[in-house]
């Protein structure tokens, strides 16, 4: 069997991955209005019958947490990260978020194939541990629409890194 060429793709939130990040946002935003509006009706309006820590909790923390999906989601459309395959390993940049250099050529680690739909997966790509450092974890949403001729030389890179299968069904 012949070896998987070199490849390098751009993982991105294009077309269904932009609108499922989007739509997952919404209904973060219909759960947190809905705690609001459940507050409102069991507790009051704060400061005339109903206690102030909690609804500096639910309305700061979910405010918070709408506020930092928003930031990420628009950090991923203006700083995609950048997969390669060398023919012998996987290396993964996140330009924006590590320290990169011109000449760097990314970061070593594995990729494991998440949810695989045909036109669009999402891959995870775990970095190998080093100089006593953590693990890094990049989710790398990729389509066919977006990767054009480099869509298949992917696959077929994905295919054979694979770990083999574990499990009573394997």
């Amino acid at each position: 069997m012949r070896a998987a060429p070199t490849i390098e793709i751009q993982a991105d939130l294009r077309g269904g991955w932009w609108i499922a990040a989007w739509l997952l946002w919404g209904l973060a935003a219909l759960a947190w209005a809905g705690t609001l509006a459940w507050h409102i009706d069991a507790e009051g309006l704060p400061g005339l019958d109903g206690p102030l820590s909690t609804w500096l909790l639910v309305g700061l923390g979910g405010l918070g947490v709408l506020t930092a999906a928003v930031t990420a989601l628009w950090h991923a459309r203006h700083h995609p990260a950048q997969l390669r395959w060398t023919g012998t390993e996987w290396r993964c940049t996140l330009p924006g978020q590590w320290q990169v250099r011109a000449s760097d050529e990314g970061e070593p680690g594995q990729v494991d194939t998440v949810i695989d739909v045909g036109d669009a997966m999402l891959l995870r790509w775990e970095s190998e541990p080093a100089d006593g450092r953590r693990r890094r974890r990049v989710w790398l949403p990729v389509a066919r629409s977006s990767q054009g001729s480099a869509w298949h030389p992917l696959r077929v890179a994905l295919r054979q890194t694979a770990a083999p299968a574990e499990g009573p069904l394997a």
